[in-house]
């Protein structure tokens, strides 16, 4: 399979993090640089950064009502900027909500660049969500501030909703330096270099092209790592609580699968490693990160009955979110304009890489004849509707992963396995680290399948549920 190109654009924004962690206190402080590049054709006047940290700390609770109980475990955290300085002058900025305005004294002319340097101060909250911690361990994610995406509807500030993913970034590169007292470990992305004296480790990772930097630091005395290499010499790495379940072996086994299949259909993996985080997380399907799965205490789940559907869920879960590696890191489809394009593709293309097609149309035909007896009771069954309409998470997973996860089939019913297969890697070769739409993905099908494809589309994206096998 080929490796993915490097996008066309100008540059990639960079940031330099400097991080001091106290986990047993659940303290982390830090200073970030972020080198902004304006790849855009016009110029601009302001600069949107967003600080996904202050989700937690809204006056206007941002998650369901049934969640609020599920996400806190006890006492709540802060974070706060507490300097900013542009091009090494202090500036006014505004903070409404998760995002931060930089109004520019000039504008920032197409290929310009611009370093914005803040430092933080935060105390993480005892929380299940994609940042929180617990005695075990301190994870981060989607928790450091980035530059929001420009495009052609201007900057994306959209706000944080309860469903989906909570953020759409730019691909970028990472260097982070953290540093901790004895008797922790941090992993998160490539190591580059890690040093230990008598009171502290300083750990170093860089990563490039990537969208956000999971980090999760563990207190070694409840640490337990296995690992694994796979075929494409990616190595596999499980953290997790407890010590030696021989689950460990299996998940990390179904991974090198997962990882393997994906090399092999849609395009090599461009990272050294993977990592699966065990943390405690309010959802039970767990997220993704760059490199990295965060799953919800998956060893006590592993060994469950199989289900009426499906051989087993839990590993159909560690498949999707391996496959949004390539469906939502790699190449990412708007999350919250378009989620069905990551969440249709990467769910379909976990069913492949568990089950043989007999099973698969089984599956899906099962899915469908559920799906249809409440979809038309929906208030918003389109897949054209956007994350921020949502009342129900089972709605919106109904609709932008189920609904669209059929759609996909019928697709590669319609323009046969070997044709659906070089569309997934011709789309995968061409958008690699860039963001898309679904009219990108619409494009590609109908450069393979040479045919208009405007009505099969339209059909389902706007209509309730098609036949998957149309007479």
């Amino acid at each position: 399979a080929e490796t993915p190109k490097l996008s066309e654009q100008i540059a990639y924004d960079e940031y330099i993090i400097d991080l001091e962690a106290f986990p047993e206190k659940r303290v982390v402080n830090g200073a970030e640089t972020i080198k902004y590049v304006n790849n855009e054709p016009i110029p601009l006047n302001e600069i949107y950064i967003a600080i996904p940290a202050n989700v937690l700390y809204a006056d206007t609770p941002r998650f369901y009502k049934d969640d609020m109980d599920a996400l806190f475990l006890g006492d709540d955290g802060k974070f706060e900027i507490t300097k900013l300085l542009a091009d090494g002058k202090e500036v006014l900025y505004e903070i409404n909500g998760e995002f931060m305005k930089i109004p520019l004294a000039r504008p920032l002319a197409p290929g310009g660049r611009m370093e914005i340097s803040l430092t933080f101060e935060s105390v993480i909250p005892k929380s299940r969500y994609r940042f929180g911690a617990n005695e075990k361990a301190v994870w981060l994610s989607s928790f450091f501030p980035q530059a929001c995406v420009f495009d052609e509807t201007g900057w994306r500030s959209d706000g944080f909703y309860p469903v989906g993913e909570p953020y759409f970034t730019d691909v970028a590169n990472f260097t982070v330096s953290l540093k901790t007292p004895l008797g922790y470990a941090a992993y998160g992305a490539t190591i580059d270099s890690f040093v230990e004296t008598e009171t502290e480790a300083i750990t170093i990772f860089e990563e490039r092209l990537i969208r956000n930097f999971p980090l999760v630091i563990y207190d070694l005395d409840y640490l337990s790592i296995y690992s694994q290499e796979t075929g494409a010499d990616t190595d596999i790495f499980y953290y997790s609580f407890s010590d030696g379940s021989p689950e460990r072996k299996e998940i990390v086994s179904a991974a090198a699968d997962a990882i393997e299949y994906y090399n092999f259909i849609v395009g090599t993996y461009p990272y050294k490693n993977f990592h699966i985080f065990e943390i405690e997380y309010y959802q039970d399907e767990g997220f993704a990160a760059a490199g990295s799965a965060f799953l919800n205490d998956p060893l006590k789940k592993w060994g469950d009955e199989p289900n009426t559907v499906n051989k087993n869920p839990e590993k159909e879960k560690l498949c999707r979110l391996i496959g949004k590696q390539w469906f939502g890191e790699i190449v990412a489809a708007d999350p919250v304009k378009e989620p069905w394009v990551n969440d249709g593709l990467s769910s379909l293309m976990a069913d492949y890489v568990l089950y043989n097609e007999a099973r698969i149309d089984r599956n899906i035909t099962e899915e469908r004849d559920g799906l249809a007896k409440f979809i038309e009771d929906y208030e918003f069954p389109n897949l054209s509707a956007d994350a921020s309409v949502y009342k129900s998470r089972e709605e919106f997973r109904n609709v932008h992963t189920v609904k669209s996860k059929i759609m996909f089939y019928a697709l590669r019913r319609k323009l046969t396995y070997s044709n659906f297969i070089n569309i997934l890697k011709k789309y995968y070769e061409t958008f690699a680290f860039k963001n898309v739409y679904g009219n990108d993905l619409i494009a590609e099908c109908e450069k393979i399948f040479k045919e208009d494809l405007d009505g099969f589309f339209n059909n389902w994206i706007e209509g309730y549920l098609p036949e998957i096998y149309p007479k």
